[in-house]
């Protein structure tokens, strides 16, 4: 329940009146002019260019329309707002967290300040009621171990409620949280509201350049640690993986380190068959198992990655398993390192680096088949793993001018796909009258660090009875 800023929406959840603004658009071609609560059914009262008045009902089924109130109620609150723990403690809403897609808790990254004023982050949770978290089992789910704040519209335990307070599948308890029984404070003046300003380039500029230099460093590390070609292969495979299957992209790159695929291929092995078993879709290729049995390491025993079922058909894992066993076979001489390193000294431009890192699609895929890494995904490669890798090194090996070269075309790299983080960075500015067009990778990296840094703080601070057992 996303859109535009500018409208109310009157919600009442346990019998407390709440004004919260609310995005219009709620409903396509709508503008929300209030919602309120008439047991059991929540109805939305929304006014049209079509229709002066209309009502539409949310009930009780499933519990799936309330949490939507409650979640639009959540993500409305305004930064200062307070909200009342089940325990009675009070908190500090200074981000609400950004909505999340796919399986998974509702918010990420929310940002408040507890009862002791410590400054905390998490994910969040939303059921109408406490019995919630068992009743739909994220107890046993590992998708919710970054929950830290489980909110609820009422604060009663009775029955099939919950009579201990619940815990992530990890065992860690989380903040209880009840929207129903917040108390309002008006929030500060914003010395910008109603100003449409625009961030200073500059500043973006700025922050892009830091946020690659930070990838640079952390490159450089894996580098010294792991070997130039292990690091490479791994922060390409992690870049395959988008952000509900980086994880799993991470564990193929464990099980399956460049060394051990190379010496691979080298004994006749398929790069496909080794990587698909790799991913857990198949069996352990032969030579790999000769391999360990002629006394060579036997790499990382790690069981097979778990995916995240879900996303579009060309985001599979099969699919970009296929795109990495393509960027095997390129880098099967040089290595991934030296490859990325040659494709930077000599490309004019991004558009050159781009195209190195694109698949076509399979041919056993036919006529008509979508490339197995495109434009916006070889965009991502080049920005967050080729470029800061040979930066990285370049630094390292003291040659000045392949780092220099390397942040030049970084610089001057094109917009990369826009992602949940950028468009919730820029949809945060703007509700403030901030105006935040970005120009290219660089800019778009700046405001990904201003995301954040503005949702920096402890992964995770018990809440205060926990905190002396921890």
């Amino acid at each position: 329940m996303q859109g535009r800023r500018g409208a109310l929406m009157l919600v009442t959840l346990s019998h407390e009146r709440l004004d919260l603004p609310v995005p219009d658009g709620t409903i396509p071609g709508t503008r929300v002019t209030g919602v309120r609560e008439i047991r059991p059914v929540y109805r939305l009262r929304v006014a049209s260019a079509s229709c002066t008045a209309r009502s539409w009902g949310m009930r009780e089924t499933g519990q799936g329309g309330n949490e939507r109130v409650l979640q639009a109620a959540w993500r409305a609150l305004t930064p200062e707002r307070v909200v009342k723990g089940r325990d009675g403690a009070t908190y500090s809403v200074l981000y609400p967290g950004r909505p999340a897609g796919g399986p998974g808790p509702d918010f990420r990254d929310a940002v408040l300040k507890g009862p002791d004023g410590q400054v905390m982050r998490g994910d969040v949770e939303i059921h109408v009621r406490p019995s919630g978290w068992r009743a739909h089992r994220h107890h046993m789910d590992p998708r919710y171990n970054g929950v830290a704040f489980h909110i609820t519209a009422r604060a009663d335990v009775s029955g099939a409620d919950e009579t201990d307070a619940p815990r992530t599948q990890s065992g860690r308890p989380m903040h209880l949280l009840v929207l129903g029984s917040s108390e309002h404070h008006d929030p500060p003046p914003d010395p910008v509201a109603g100003v449409a300003v625009s961030v200073d380039r500059d500043v973006l500029a700025r922050s892009g350049d830091q946020r690659f230099l930070g990838k640079s460093a952390g490159l450089s590390i894996a580098l010294r640690k792991q070997g130039g070609d292990e690091a490479v292969w791994a922060a390409v495979l992690d870049c395959l993986g988008y952000s509900r299957n980086r994880r799993a992209f991470r564990g193929v790159a464990a099980r399956l380190p460049w060394w051990l695929l190379r010496a691979g291929m080298n004994s006749g092995a398929d790069a496909s068959s080794m990587l698909m078993w790799a991913g857990g879709f198949g069996p352990k290729p032969l030579e790999l198992k000769r391999l360990s049995s002629a006394g060579h390491p036997p790499g990382v025993v790690a069981p097979a990655p778990e995916w995240v079922p879900g996303g579009r058909p060309d985001n599979s894992p099969g699919r970009r398993l296929a795109a990495a066993t393509a960027l095997a076979g390129r880098w099967r001489e040089d290595g991934p390192l030296r490859s990325v390193i040659k494709t930077v000294r000599t490309a004019s431009g991004p558009r050159e680096l781009i195209d190195v890192f694109r698949v076509g699609a399979n041919a056993a895929a036919g006529t008509g088949a979508r490339a197995l890494i495109g434009e916006g995904r070889a965009r991502e490669i080049v920005v967050n793993a080729a470029l800061p890798a040979v930066h990285g090194w370049s630094i390292m090996a003291d040659r000045w001018d392949v780092a220099e070269k390397a942040l030049a075309l970084y610089r001057d790299h094109p917009k990369l796909p826009d992602n949940a983080v950028t468009r919730e960075m820029v949809s945060v500015l703007e509700s403030r009258g901030l105006a935040s067009k970005m120009k290219g990778a660089r800019e778009q990296q700046g405001v990904i660090l201003m995301y954040r840094a503005m949702t920096a703080g402890p992964l995770y601070v018990g809440p205060p009875a926990t905190q002396k057992e921890q």
